[in-house]
């Protein structure tokens, strides 16, 4: 078995990238675990959940509403969250009234929130950040 991992370090496109022996991991004189003094910052911020967990007797839904400051802007949010819907073919609730958008998101085969509406979710808000952002430019 140690024979198989020095061949799968020594193969490994990381034992070219750094300088180590791999015997010396295989008589465990080198830590291969990185300690929380070895990392400096994580390399993302960890962003506040914006949509609303609902538990109602029937089911359990994300919902969250987006306000636009245009017409342009909501009908591009619209159209491109109908696209990835199809793609994914997952369709959320989307209720329109004046300038915002609510949606509820929910998989109807076991009433409760599943991989797709975490998907969805997910793609609305990167959408409508980029919106946001335009909007500011």
């Amino acid at each position: 078995m140690g024979n198989l991992l020095e061949i799968a370090i020594k193969n490994s496109l990381i034992s070219e990238q750094i300088d180590f022996n791999p015997e010396d991991i295989l008589r465990k004189k080198l830590n291969v675990f990185a300690t929380v003094e070895d990392i400096n910052e994580l390399p993302i911020d960890a962003k506040e959940v914006s949509w609303e967990t609902v538990e109602d007797d029937e089911r359990i839904y994300l919902t969250k509403s987006f306000t636009f400051m245009t017409e342009k802007h909501l009908i591009y949010f619209l159209n491109e969250s109908i696209r990835k819907s199809n793609v994914i073919n997952h369709h959320p609730k989307i209720v329109i009234e004046n300038n915002t958008v609510k949606v509820e998101s929910f998989t109807h085969d076991i009433n409760d929130v599943s991989h797709l509406d975490l998907q969805i979710t997910k793609f609305m808000d990167e959408l409508y950040e980029d919106i946001v952002f335009l909007n500011r430019a």
